[in-house]
């Protein structure tokens, strides 16, 4: 008979050799009252990521359900989580944790069960997550930075914050299953538009009911992974990739606008001035904030801001270049 397993966790891995053991040793020393499974997917790694996987997966059978990938799925267009993890889930509650980073504390399921057992109005349940180096020592940062109180956290308020900054880490989002399988098989139009996976997943659930946060450390990001994100990012010399992602970003959030009928509406907007200014700036073309259709966006800007657009405005040049310069201070910051 099929164990009830009431969370159920993913991890996507590729070419996490050096980061894969930390992870899985996160997720077999939670100490929980039910049972829960980890499906582990390997992208077709080049590295010794999936022999790895493997030595867990025989050492934990119960737990550890590993899926070994024998051509890269990323490059072939594919959608991992709906076509090779969503039909796999067997829990009641999803957990999620990138292959290099971990998890912590090994109270967190326990914790984040137990929280969404007892406020059935919440959607998402988060947790602080404190940002590591690639070379596993601490940053100083934490998500969410600055004082937040432990509790039921309302939408507007989840939203404000997410879209202010990123204020949440993947590795503390703790959802419904089915929600979460909903989401990723039936996806809404603004998460299409979206060339990240982090930010759609929180305004979905922050929009889908309340949000409780747990004010304890359980799980550490590891920035400046070499296959990360944010590196490609970083890393493209003429940042077409940045700008890329302002555009999609802004289709996102306005697809989200028409989504939730314009409830955050301001939300909405004040964030998609900033991925204006971000455009702009990198682009070389702030005069086109002084167009009719986007003076709005120039309004919602702070007084310091508006200075930086006018003066980019008259030397685009200089400006594109010390936002550039910029850029790569803060992510060199926490190499």
């Amino acid at each position: 008979m099929e164990r009830q397993v009431k969370v159920s966790v993913y991890c996507l891995a590729y070419n996490h050799e050096k980061y894969i053991g930390r992870a899985l040793e996160g997720f077999v020393q939670q100490k929980t009252s039910f049972p829960f499974e980890v499906i582990v997917h390997d992208d077709a790694s080049t590295d010794g990521t999936a022999a790895v996987i493997r030595a867990y997966a025989e050492k934990y059978p119960e737990i550890i359900r590993p899926v070994f990938q024998k051509v890269n799925q990323h490059s072939q267009g594919v959608d991992i989580v709906a076509r090779y993890v969503a039909p796999q889930v067997r829990g009641e509650y999803l957990a999620i944790c990138e292959g290099d980073d971990y998890w912590s504390d090994p109270e967190k399921l326990q914790r984040q069960a137990e929280m969404m057992d007892k406020n059935p109005s919440c959607a998402l349940c988060v947790h602080r997550v404190q940002e590591e180096r690639e070379n596993g020592e601490p940053s100083g940062n934490l998500f969410p930075a600055g004082e937040m109180q432990e509790g039921i956290v309302s939408s507007r308020v989840f939203l404000e914050k997410c879209m202010n900054g990123y204020a949440f880490h993947t590795s503390s989002y703790f959802v419904r299953a089915a929600d979460f399988v909903r989401y990723r098989l039936n996806p809404p139009e603004f998460k299409k538009k979206c060339d990240v996976g982090d930010e759609p997943m929180m305004m979905f659930f922050g929009q889908l009911g309340s949000v409780y946060f747990i004010d304890r450390t359980m799980s550490c990001y590891r920035r400046g992974v070499p296959s990360s994100w944010t590196v490609r990012q970083l890393n493209d010399r003429t940042m077409a990739r940045q700008k890329k992602h302002c555009r999609c970003m802004m289709d996102t959030l306005r697809a989200y606008d028409a989504y939730t009928d314009g409830a955050y509406h301001e939300l909405c907007e004040n964030r998609i001035a900033n991925m204006m200014l971000r455009y702009a700036l990198m682009d070389g073309r702030s005069r086109d904030f002084f167009k009719a259709e986007n003076r709005t966006y120039f309004h919602r800007q702070s007084a310091l801001k508006k200075a930086v657009i006018c003066a980019s405005a008259v030397f685009p040049g200089v400006a594109k270049g010390c936002y550039i310069r910029r850029l790569r201070r803060l992510y060199e910051s926490v190499q």
